[in-house]
């Protein structure tokens, strides 16, 4: 069964917040025997909030700020955090989908479903590619008619 992974999912896995519990949960749950996928949008998304994350650290807290660090110190010390996801994705065998059709889709799961462009990018990524069940945390998409929120099993 295909299983699409929206960027909250990882996120929590890879921090320390008051859902990873939940999120190693769902991961663990995942990883036996599903297809796992996510999208190029989501990858983006999780590269973006742990550099973010990790320079707010270092009071780098606004975008300006963090394209300007960017630029003259590169990606070197977060490197190993991306890095870190890129594995998880590896060890996952979770299939990382392109953005080849979906745009298509993309005002109408927009308006249809009330989502903000990137979810609706998601949704019509898994609508594109027929998957039926989604890993997230985010409720909008209970919304989505052709999607099942996929939950963790309690222990």
């Amino acid at each position: 069964m295909k299983v699409f992974i929206d960027s909250n999912i990882f996120i929590n896995f890879l921090t320390n917040s008051e859902d990873s519990d939940k999120a190693y949960r769902l991961m663990k749950q995942l990883s036996e025997g599903y297809a796992l996928y996510t999208s190029i949008t989501v990858v983006e998304e999780v590269f973006y909030i742990i550099t973010r994350e990790i320079l707010r650290d270092r009071g780098i807290n606004n975008k300006f700020k963090l394209k300007k660090y960017i630029s003259k110190r590169d990606y070197e010390e977060i490197r190993k955090y991306l890095e870190k996801f890129m594995g998880l994705l590896d060890k996952l065998s979770c299939e990382i989908l392109g953005t080849n059709g979906e745009a298509a889709y993309l005002l109408d799961i927009m308006t249809n479903y009330n989502l903000l462009p990137n979810d609706a990018l998601i949704a019509a990524t898994c609508k594109h590619c027929g998957i039926t069940k989604i890993a997230t945390f985010d409720e909008d998409f209970k919304r989505v008619d052709f999607l099942e929120v996929v939950e963790p099993e309690n222990d």
